[in-house]
């Protein structure tokens, strides 16, 4: 849920390679997706009965298990999928 401020870009905010200039808006959506469900799984909800805990409860099976949609978002994205596993994996062990 929107609460008024605005959270920092993980991805989102990563400059755009030559390559995929063409796409530009498109790699920027998949970058905001891949920040949303990097908060909604390493930001646990305190209140277990509401939509921010299942969101939360869905981006951690979809880091864990969904490898397939993972790697299509990354490279919609233009990030290396192995890359934003590493990033994920280090935050995910920084979050008690």
């Amino acid at each position: 849920m929107f609460n008024g401020k605005r959270r920092k870009l993980l991805f989102a905010g990563l400059p755009i390679q030559e390559r995929v200039k063409s796409a530009q808006c498109e790699v920027q959506l998949w970058r905001a997706v891949l920040d949303q469900v990097f908060a909604d799984a390493l930001i646990r909800p305190l209140n277990e009965d509401t939509e921010d805990y299942r969101m939360h409860l869905e981006a951690l099976e979809w880091f864990d298990k969904d490898q397939e949609n993972f790697e299509t978002i990354c490279y919609l994205a233009a990030l290396d999928p192995s890359t934003i596993r590493r990033i994920y994996n280090y935050f995910k062990e920084q979050v008690p």
